[in-house]
């Protein structure tokens, strides 16, 4: 997939430094309920394994000379995946921005695109998104993406993390 300034393929083993460093920030792993990155193999295994999921694409900012560069991860989970309790024709799509890209919208960027995949692509009916409480940067790119708050699940152990969370619902038809 690609969009103006974003190419949206699937991750690769050369993606596995720059994806622990990514993701593996404290304030990205935070919003994201995954661990920190550790430097240990066991934590970026686990890191690689979650965030690489089947449906899971990297998002790479467009480069000179085929030279693009691994920004974040987009993933469409389906039904026996999917946190949530969805149905055949619908999936959950879940995302995260390497900090040293926040507030340039290319979040927003790769949720539209891989949401056009989504629909079109693997033919889903609805798409359902979660974010934590406390994320206002996840919610606000899901409003803007056309979402609609459904639920919030709250007293939720998050097993990844460890830890209590409170967790918001939206959809999109």
């Amino acid at each position: 997939m690609e969009s103006e300034r974003l190419v949206i393929d699937h991750f690769g083993p050369d993606d596995y430094d720059l994806l622990c460093a990514l993701a593996g920030d404290p304030a990205v792993a935070g919003s994201g309920g995954w661990p920190v990155y550790d430097g240990k193999p066991d934590t970026g295994n686990l890191l690689m394994a979650a965030l690489t999921a089947p449906i899971a694409f990297a998002i790479r900012l467009k480069g000179r000379d085929n030279t693009d560069v691994l920004i974040g991860g987009v993933k469409i989970s389906l039904r026996g995946i999917s946190s949530l309790d969805i149905g055949d024709n619908e999936g959950e799509i879940s995302f995260w921005i390497g900090k040293p890209y926040w507030g340039r919208n290319y979040g927003l960027e790769a949720v539209m695109e891989t949401l056009r995949y989504a629909f079109e692509e693997l033919g889903l009916k609805r798409v359902w998104a979660a974010y934590f409480d406390g994320n206002k940067a996840s919610e606000k790119l899901l409003a803007k993406a056309g979402f609609s708050y459904i639920y919030t699940m709250e007293d939720l152990w998050w097993f990844p993390s460890g830890d209590i969370r409170t967790e918001h619902i939206m959809l999109l038809e």
